[in-house]
């Protein structure tokens, strides 16, 4: 959400609104799992916020850390772009 206060007017909003959007993916998952999905939130918030980028939901272990999973990033990156081309 940092990423958003450097644009002014309507950009800020909608930056915003699309990130606040993208944590029902998180969300989901801590649920679905069983855990505190505020809690595992915060905890996202809080590694993200201090440079842990790789940080992430861990179903297994039902917590926010390192969980040695690696994606293939295009794939993900066509995805988004795909799913929210306007």
């Amino acid at each position: 959400l940092q990423y958003a206060d450097t644009f002014p007017g309507l950009e800020q909003y909608a930056i915003k609104k699309y990130a606040e959007a993208l944590e029902v993916v998180p969300r989901t998952l801590a649920e679905n799992a069983g855990t505190s999905a505020p809690d595992m939130i915060s905890a996202l918030y809080a590694a993200h916020g201090s440079g842990e980028d790789s940080y992430g939901v861990d179903v297994e272990g039902q917590c926010a850390g390192e969980t040695g999973v690696l994606d293939l990033y295009s794939t993900k990156e066509w995805a988004f772009r795909l799913a929210t081309d306007a």
